[in-house]
């Protein structure tokens, strides 16, 4: 399995490695930091060089996301066999950055979002500018509880976006980030 975890503009891809290598020990030499065309010349180069667990930057992007971190299943198993959500959400909690990942569905145009508070929900994004590597959000499509200027539009049909017909649900990846008390999304006190 491969992934992509895109980060806000201005997030650090130092700071990145770094929460990587003190929250789960993953060796800095194993994140590879540049583009994908430098890594491509640095392996051909170094034949011995074994594939990094983890690629940060990528190809350029602009826009509100452009910071992005690709892995596959060997950061996974290093990083505890969290779900890729949970990695996210612990790497944006790490460097205050909101993040975007896939959320699995049919339409190029949503996404998980994950916030430094430990929430994620959908997202959609400008599909104007989805032909170039632009991220830019246009709304979300539930209430984010730490942001709510970001506007809220109710999908009809959300259900056949999805090959199981299952809607991902908003929340929390860690029961211990849940606000309690009457701030809290639910009202539980």
């Amino acid at each position: 399995m491969i992934f992509e975890i895109i980060f806000e503009r201005g997030t650090s891809a130092t700071a990145l490695r770094d929460a990587m290598a003190e929250r789960f020990a993953v060796p800095s030499e194993s994140v590879f930091i540049g583009t994908t065309d430098e890594l491509e010349r640095l392996l051909l180069d170094r034949k011995d060089m074994p594939y990094p667990m983890a690629v940060i930057g990528g190809e350029p992007r602009s826009g509100e996301f452009s910071c992005s971190l690709t892995g596959h299943d060997q950061l996974i198993e290093a990083v505890g066999g969290l779900s890729v959500v949970a990695l996210a959400t612990v790497l944006s909690k790490s460097t205050g950055a909101r993040a975007l990942l896939g959320d699995g569905g049919y339409v190029s145009e949503c996404f998980t979002m994950v916030t430094p508070d430990g929430w994620h929900g959908r997202v959609m994004l400008a599909d104007d500018v989805l032909d170039e590597p632009v991220f830019n959000l246009d709304y979300a499509l539930q209430p984010v509880p730490s942001d709510p200027s970001i506007p809220v539009v109710e999908e009809a049909h959300q259900k056949g976006w999805y090959p199981d017909g299952e809607v991902p649900e908003a929340g929390y990846a860690f029961p211990e980030d849940e606000p309690e008390g009457p701030s809290a999304p639910d009202g539980r006190e």
